[in-house]
């Protein structure tokens, strides 16, 4: 596939931090994966290069087609979720006993819950407490401070607790925690965090706008002030909200990273010129009553290059 210039800009930024907009078709992952191989033919050892997407099975394809296309190289591809047990496997010598199963979770909640609610509205009301618990945690809210749509506010206060309690005593961790403790590691043992740096020095990050406050600490600590990280995602595509995804944490990446480098997909601004997004003056108020949330990023003077005459 030959890249267009919006891509190949993609491609040939090596260093700092890259936020890059792009909607479904925009071929990012082609651009994503040319990107890891210009990194490794620059000289970037392959085994500091993570890939990171938000599913088994995206991160899986991403590296099969990398693989097919160039060979195997030793570039981390994986999830979130992947990395962050890795680590605590190596760190804190977790093991897959110590993580607490669904059906574990599942069966303790239908304990707590009968007697509660009916047997026809168990099933709906046990995976409504499930998301919602997950919810909590991945905000990073107390549950009181939570208003939750399962059950009334009481009884998921208690039956959060209860259900941390039980996590506890048992010695576990479920699949949330993966990403907190994984924080907490980070956040408070120095050596660890430079070591992760150290073996990762250069970051991809697919689909960033379902990324939640606990995967974006993460993230950023990994990185640094001033890290090799680039971002790619499209805010209007945010389908994580269970787990608290929120795509202000997009939207505020050059906040955070001041000096950062963005990349609108291009396959949108052709769009947006044929498709008589702009006003008669070529202004982009068509196009950003269709993307309201890219107003974010101040667009003026990028659309005023593009705008038709």
């Amino acid at each position: 596939m030959e890249l267009n210039e919006k891509q190949r800009q993609m491609v040939a930024a090596k260093e700092g931090p890259v936020l890059v907009v792009a909607c479904p078709g925009s071929g990012k992952t082609t651009t994503m994966i040319a990107r890891a191989k210009a990194l490794v033919d620059w000289g970037v050892n392959p085994s500091k290069l993570l890939v990171i997407t938000f599913t088994k099975q995206a991160a899986t394809h991403m590296q099969q087609k990398y693989e097919k296309t160039y060979g195997k190289d030793g570039i981390t591809f994986g999830t979130i979720h992947s990395i962050c047990y890795r680590m605590l496997q190596s760190v804190a010598g977790y093991t897959k006993k110590d993580i607490l199963l669904e059906s574990e979770k599942w069966a303790f909640l239908a304990g707590q819950l009968h007697g509660r609610v009916t047997a026809a509205e168990m099933e709906e009301t046990i995976s409504g407490v499930m998301r919602e618990i997950s919810f909590v945690k991945n905000k990073c809210i107390p549950p009181e401070a939570y208003e939750p749509d399962a059950t009334d506010k009481r009884t998921f206060c208690v039956l959060y607790h209860a259900y941390e309690d039980f996590r506890k005593a048992a010695g576990k961790i479920d699949f949330d925690d993966m990403l907190i403790v994984a924080r907490e590691i980070f956040f408070n043992n120095g050596m660890v965090l430079e070591e992760y740096r150290k073996k990762y020095s250069y970051i991809m990050i697919d689909e960033f706008q379902d990324t939640n406050r606990v995967q974006a600490d993460i993230f950023y600590l990994l990185a640094g002030e001033n890290g090799n990280i680039l971002v790619v995602g499209d805010d209007d595509q945010n389908v994580y909200g269970f787990r608290a995804a929120d795509s202000s944490i997009m939207l505020d990446f050059p906040k955070k990273f001041p000096n950062c480098k963005i990349i609108f997909c291009i396959i949108i601004l052709q769009f947006c010129r044929c498709g008589g997004l702009f006003d008669a003056k070529g202004h982009p108020d068509g196009f950003l009553s269709h993307f309201p949330s890219l107003r974010n990023f101040r667009l003026s003077r990028f659309f005023d290059s593009l705008a038709p005459t």
